[in-house]
């Protein structure tokens, strides 16, 4: 990574949404706060998503988290595919 660079978060997924769930794509940097990429609530079916990220200067080390969270249902989230770019 090249910091104040953008990077992308390619990947495919599958998500159904019901009530008040939702599905999130968080980063953080250099063990810092996650900051939120994409919040899901809406159905994406059999979506691919390529997701810009800017990179902080000093930047050495980025995590990538998805969190899915609210649902008290037997739905799911899919994730498959995940490349950085």
């Amino acid at each position: 990574m090249t910091a104040g660079s953008t990077v992308h978060l390619n990947y495919a997924t599958h998500y159904r949404q019901e009530g008040a769930q939702k599905a999130d794509v968080l980063v953080s940097f250099d063990g810092g706060a996650d900051r939120l990429v994409k919040r899901y609530s809406a159905d994406a079916r059999a979506t691919v998503e390529s997701l810009p990220v800017t990179v902080p200067a000093g930047a050495n080390r980025m995590v990538v988290k998805f969190r899915y969270h609210d649902a008290s249902n037997n739905w799911y989230w899919v994730i498959d595919d995940l490349r950085v770019s």
